[in-house]
């Protein structure tokens, strides 16, 4: 495992006694040294102070207890000899750093629960080579309760009240980074990762765009779509191997067009799906666009995974069995392709609007929607049978461990594969997994489908707002290639013949009605008898299950009317005729030319405004605002250093004579800070602050001298 920014390899901790060679003997390993008390304290207090919600910060875990006595026991508590050392109450074993997925019907910040898992990892790499006794370190605490609080935060709806908490655990870690060892371990160049990825949430969450009903509905589709998938992969990723592989499963490494891994062969899923072959449909082009998934077709075999290279079976595997995992898989990418098709429609929510995607998709998202629902019913199966042919490879290999004979254990590797398969089903084990786990999710995934499709049933056409939104045409036409290849790929899987291509997107200008000839006489509108009046078949009708447009209405109109040559001839009211019969037959396109002006009008001109409003600010800003990022960086990170250093001291002399001062230097910090983010890196100002903070570090040291050499 290694740094994700700084592609440098963590280190875990060295194994050494805490008390030394010589003296260790007097001592209890599980004790903590005085700078592991002093650091316990400094933990406290930057956490009291951190301004964090209460609701985040609560936690059932004793050793962030301000009482000494309720955190801590003191071993030597009856002893005359021995001086006081003290342990935690709260025992930490390997078992704690294993982290459990987050429920994806709850998850609203899916890259906090992935950095959960991330942190979980590196927990594990750290403390490897540590006996059970040193797994009580301050880090770990520290660590798990970041977690904790990343699982609350990740369960948040509000974008707002997340971007603040997200900012104030970033300044906590950093607090922690500054008392935090550079030469032992790799604390603190993780802690410095934490704080990356946190930043980049931020930016995602600060540009998410609030959707509207029926968008929520499709997103907590692909949420839930997310959980079956994620619950099947966890399945593949441990089952039917006996090689290691990691203790945590990524379901995003699968999906993920760019999986940042140095090697395969701890990823069972990721190893199977790189030896298959792929190629590209309609769905992959929304990859280069607006998705990050990787939307290839994939082509699988049970034949393909037994000349895998870093992908092996357990021995004298059913061939049928074999096929189903492939299957299997197979099934994933299909569903990563389904949720491609789901960001683009998101997407096009965003840039065309609820009523233009409803008119023109109501039918062709019911059609998807129907056959979403029958793919994981259909694909159930195959994970099934997966499941099950793991579990009895499971009793059989506890049998086979006890019967190993004592050659076997000495002249073969039978013993440790047994071992590492016994272990990838206690990992297992620690996912929620079960056949009933994946019924709920299948079961609340098509209530979740059903919600949208009552959602669409209800919606009503209007055909005049394909006016407001012709400027999306090229994504519109690339959704419905998209949803005709996914459609057809599932038509492949099955045997049966592909649809037919959808027709290309129909023009928006509306169709103009032949003008009838006027009569200075009241017009007597005579049918040809050879016309007949035929009913204009509905559009569920004219739809074929798979066809992704309608075809436009058809518009009956009447031949010319016969008249006598009097009639024809006559000219005496034909202006005022003329006029009638214009208005007659041009309002309706004239009333919906001017609705679509009209609301386009109001669209464009908040937009307008708003682009003269950021043009007059970047022409204002002051050239010291366009300093290089590189100086800015610079006295960035001394200055935090410095407001952290001045924010503990004023915290530890307990005195509110600084307290609205750095309160003022506080928000400054924050403002520079978000000013960076837009590209304005203001170094003068921040080299101001910081000689601003440096004065009040000069004066708390000189009022201070006895706490600073404690």
């Amino acid at each position: 495992m290694r740094s994700k920014y700084h592609r440098v390899h963590y280190r875990p901790m060295p194994a050494q006694s805490r008390f030394g060679v010589i003296f260790g003997v007097l001592h209890n390993e599980a004790s903590y040294t005085a700078e592991e008390l002093q650091f316990r304290t400094k933990i406290l207090t930057a956490r009291a102070n951190s301004g964090l919600d209460a609701d985040l910060l609560q936690t059932s875990n004793s050793w962030f207890s301000n009482n000494q006595d309720t955190a801590l026991t003191n071993i030597n508590e009856n002893s005359w000899f021995f001086n006081a050392e003290y342990r935690p109450r709260e025992v930490l074993s390997m078992d704690d750093f294993h982290i459990g997925l987050i429920d994806n019907q709850r998850l609203n910040w899916s890259e906090l629960g992935t950095m959960t898992r991330v942190i979980g990892d590196y927990l594990l790499l750290r403390n490897r080579d540590l006996a059970t006794n040193h797994l009580n370190q301050p880090m770990n605490y520290v660590l798990l309760d970041t977690v904790r609080i990343l699982k609350r935060l990740a369960l948040v709806e509000t974008p707002e009240y997340v971007t603040k908490q997200l900012q104030l655990l970033h300044n906590y870690l950093r607090t922690v980074e500054i008392h935090t060892s550079a030469t032992v371990g790799s604390d603190r160049l993780f802690l410095s990762d934490c704080r990356r990825t946190i930043e980049n949430q931020q930016k995602e969450i600060e540009n998410q765009i609030h959707s509207r009903q029926l968008k929520t509905q499709i997103h907590q589709v692909q949420q839930q779509l997310n959980q079956v998938a994620e619950l099947r992969h966890t399945i593949l990723h441990f089952a039917l191997s006996d090689k290691p592989v990691n203790p945590h499963p990524y379901w995003e490494h699968f999906a993920s067009s760019q999986p940042q891994l140095e090697s395969k062969k701890e990823f069972p899923t990721l190893a199977a799906k790189a030896c298959g072959s792929i190629r590209s449909d309609a769905v992959t082009n929304i990859e280069n666009k607006s998705s990050h998934r990787q939307l290839n077709v994939l082509e699988l075999s049970a034949k393909t995974l037994s000349n895998c290279q870093d992908f092996k079976f357990v021995a004298a595997l059913p061939e049928s069995v074999q096929e189903a995992y492939s299957n299997s898989l197979i099934d994933l990418q299909e569903i990563s392709r389904f949720q491609g098709i789901l960001d683009q429609l998101e997407h096009l929510f965003d840039q065309a609007g609820e009523v233009f995607t409803i008119i023109q998709f109501r039918e062709q998202m019911l059609g998807l929607l129907k056959n979403i629902e029958q793919f994981i019913q259909h694909s159930q199966q195959n994970i099934m049978m997966v499941l099950e042919a793991n579990t009895n490879l499971y009793h059989e290999f506890i049998q086979s461990k006890q019967d190993l004979r004592w050659w076997e254990k000495m002249l073969t590797q039978r013993q440790e594969k047994i071992d590492d398969f016994i272990k990838n089903q206690d990992n297992l084990a620690r996912f929620e997994t079960t056949p009933s786990d994946l019924q709920i999710a299948n079961k609340e995934l098509l209530q979740q489908v059903n919600q949208v499709v009552n959602q669409l049933t209800q919606q009503a056409s209007e055909t005049s707002q394909l006016q407001l939104v012709s400027q999306t045409r090229d994504m519109v036409e690339q959704l419905m290639k998209s949803m005709h290849a996914w459609v057809g790929r599932q038509y492949e899987l099955k045997g049966l013949p592909t649809p037919e291509k959808p027709p290309l997107l129909v023009s928006s200008t509306p169709v103009k009605p032949e003008t009838l000839p006027n009569s200075p006489s009241e017009p007597v509108f005579q049918v040809n008898s050879n016309i007949k009046d035929t009913a204009i078949p509905s559009k569920a009708s004219r739809l074929t299950p798979f066809q992704f447009w309608a075809s436009p209405a058809e518009i009956y109109v009447p031949s010319a009317l016969p008249c006598g040559n009097a009639t024809c001839n006559s000219t005496a009211a034909l202006p005022i005729q003329s006029s009638t019969d214009s208005n007659q037959n041009t309002a309706p396109h004239s009333s919906a030319m001017y609705a679509g002006v009209v609301l386009g009008f109001l669209v464009l001109l908040p937009l307008s405004i708003l682009a003269f409003k950021l043009l007059y600010d970047s022409w204002k800003i002051p050239e010291a605002k366009n300093s290089k990022s590189e100086d800015f960086e610079a006295i960035k990170i001394k200055t935090a250093d410095l407001l952290n250093i001045v924010n503990n001291l004023v915290a530890e002399l307990k005195s509110s004579a600084y307290d609205d001062l750095l309160s003022f230097l506080n928000e400054d910090y924050i403002n520079l800070l978000k000013q960076a983010d837009k590209g304005n890196f203001d170094a003068v100002e921040m080299r101001s602050l910081h000689d601003e903070l440096e004065e009040i570090h000069e004066d708390l040291v000189a009022s201070t001298p006895k706490l600073l050499a404690g």
